[in-house]
């Protein structure tokens, strides 16, 4: 079993600690011992002091009481006076010095009663003098000096008990020192010797296994096989779990991405600093023709068409040099010395210092817009010109220029002449709508009022609106002007009434109305008509969609004409959409920027410039 990092932490901490009590411990014990020892000596000279203090009093007592006999001087006599007090105070110090040691206080009161048998015949014999009495003074000496030398030798003892408990003091202090110094310099040792071997612990369990997941971690970015798993259920051997299972999560994800980017119809590649391409997926051998291997290394300026190499090179060094990313088309050469039509994406790495290019083969949508070109140049010059004279012939025949017709032929020069017209706008439509999606078409912009938007547009479904018996109505309106193609945005308006109109019950009515939205005119047209399912919302506006498929035949029309009215009012830099709901009538609206917000646009974008 592993120990947890916070119970090694724990132990890191504790262990350390509790030797730090215990030698703390150990030291002040032997410290207090050393203090104790001291004070004791020191007590001993003390109260050996005090003992000599005493015995030099009574002896400078006995001198004073002689020389104040023999001289009669009153300055020897105060000082044998002076000299009891002393006695006094003397003794009242050593009775509190000893009095929690039985020894010394029995020794010191058997001292004081001898030093008071002392003071009270000295007392004695100054009396005697004083008075004359030479033999009792005398024999008050006697018993001064007998009791003199029984306190001397009494004092001899304290002095020899105390001087031998001093050396005994000193000798345990020499001895308190030794086991201190030893304890000291064996608490160090010991304290550097577990500092060691708990590093050294903390290495094999911890230092050592994080390293493993160090050296895991540069393994797994080097792509290299893990080291073995680690032992134990501490936080180490979680977290090397942990990153296993991450490692394994990440393997099966570039598994995925590898499988992606080798299954991925479109060609993935990888450029170096020097343009050589470093990886590629074998999707290049469907577009161009060329195993991998037979593109690894290869600078890719020798793969780009001769006409579009300057550009894309160009293109690419941006994105090394920008740090960024691109979008581009060109030409690449394919094994068989053909060309094949690519869109690059291209986008700096920083992690891998390479462009990753991803090329999407464009060769097939090439080919159809070329042939939607060559499409619109045959029915611009082959059929609309034949059309055109075709309806010309008609109306000469209607008009009888060639000999008079009966009812029936008539009837039937119409129906041809209606159907050569859709035809022309057909044909009409299809090249203007080409021409938008392809930006060829100029918009020949001018300010234009509402009013005369309106105006022209009621004024070509008028005859339609007439026949069915439906009644435009236009609401009341702010008199904006706008800054537009003035016969383009008639264009939409005019077709969005005439559908309404075309859609519409006889005898109801069709509204025109204009709102200013936050900057932009709103042109509402509302019709009481069947609707539009919500579904078909967003794909009216697409080409040749209608909301049946029998509108074609019954109500005319080409499919083309909301997709027309989609494209001029995005030109216009605005929005068009419906709003119905089946038998409920349907709202057809389109937004505009009015002249003063469409100038600001302007004016912000030529700053940009």
């Amino acid at each position: 079993m592993t120990l947890s990092l916070s119970r090694k932490a724990l132990m890191l901490v504790s262990i350390p600690l509790a030797f730090e009590v215990v030698f703390v411990a150990s030291l002040a014990t032997l410290l207090h011992q050393v203090d104790y020892e001291r004070s004791r000596e020191a007590h001993a000279r003390e109260v050996a002091m005090h003992f000599n203090n005493m015995l030099r009093i009574l002896l400078d007592r006995g001198s004073s009481l002689v020389f104040s006999y023999l001289a009669n001087s009153e300055v020897f006599h105060k000082r044998f006076l002076e000299g009891q007090k002393q006695t006094d105070r003397e003794e009242a110090e050593l009775f509190e010095l000893v009095r929690n040691d039985t020894y010394e206080k029995q020794a010191t009161e058997k001292l004081m009663k001898l030093n008071k048998v002392v003071r009270d015949n000295l007392a004695n014999a100054a009396t005697s003098m004083r008075e004359g009495n030479l033999q009792e003074a005398k024999e008050q000496w006697t018993k001064v000096q007998s009791a003199m030398e029984e306190l001397r030798a009494n004092y001899d003892e304290v002095v020899k008990r105390h001087e031998e408990i001093q050396r005994e003091r000193k000798k345990a202090q020499f001895q308190y020192r030794r086991e201190l110094e030893l304890v000291l310099y064996a608490g160090v040792g010991f304290n550097i010797l577990l500092a060691v071997c708990l590093a050294i612990y903390f290495n094999r369990g911890t230092s050592q296994r994080l390293q493993v997941l160090i050296d895991n971690t540069k393994r797994l970015a080097a792509g290299q096989v893990l080291m073995p798993k680690l032992d134990g259920d501490d936080e180490i051997a979680y977290l090397d779990k942990t990153f296993r299972e991450m490692s394994e999560s990440l393997a099966k994800a570039m598994q995925k991405e590898r499988a992606v980017v080798e299954n991925a119809a479109e060609m993935i590649c990888t450029i170096n600093s020097q343009n050589r391409i470093t990886t590629v997926n074998p999707a290049c051998e469907s577009i161009l023709g060329r195993k991998p291997g037979d593109i690894l290394g290869t600078n890719i300026n020798d793969l780009i068409f001769s006409e579009d190499r300057q550009h894309t090179m160009q293109e690419l060094n941006r994105v090394a040099t920008e740090r960024s990313k691109t979008v581009l088309e060109a030409r690449l050469l394919k094994n068989d010395a053909t060309t094949a039509d690519v869109s690059f994406s291209a986008q700096w790495s920083e992690s891998d210092k390479n462009i990753i290019c991803v090329l999407h083969d464009v060769t097939l949508r090439k080919n159809i817009d070329r042939l939607k070109q060559d499409f619109v140049a045959m029915v611009s010059h082959d059929l609309r010109t034949p059309l055109t004279s075709i309806h010309m012939v008609l109306d000469l025949l209607q008009a009888e220029a060639y000999g008079p017709l009966s009812k029936g032929g008539h009837e039937r020069i119409a129906e041809a002449e209606s159907n050569v017209e859709r035809l022309i706008a057909l044909v009409n439509e299809l090249l203007t709508l080409d021409k938008m999606e392809s930006g060829m078409l100029e918009l020949a912009e001018s300010d234009v009022s509402v009013d005369e938007i309106i105006k022209s547009a009621v004024e070509m479904v008028a005859g339609v609106a007439e026949k069915n018996e439906i009644t435009i109505e236009v609401h009341p309106h702010p008199g904006n002007t706008l800054h537009v193609d003035e016969e383009r945005i008639t264009q939409v308006l005019s077709n969005l009434l005439s559908n309404a109109v075309k859609f519409s019950p006889r005898g109801e009515k069709v509204t025109i109305a204009v709102d200013e939205i936050a900057g932009f005119l709103e042109f509402s047209i509302i019709d009481q008509g069947r609707g539009v399912p919500f579904n078909l919302h967003e794909a009216i506006f697409q080409r040749f969609k209608q909301v049946e498929r029998s509108d074609e035949r019954k109500k005319g029309g080409t499919g083309l004409g909301l997709a027309i009215c989609k494209a001029i009012v995005e030109r216009h830099g605005g929005t068009i959409g419906v709003e119905s709901e089946p038998g409920k009538g349907s709202k057809f609206w389109f937004r505009i920027p009015h002249v003063d917000a469409h100038k600001n646009l302007g004016t912000e974008s030529s700053g940009g410039a």
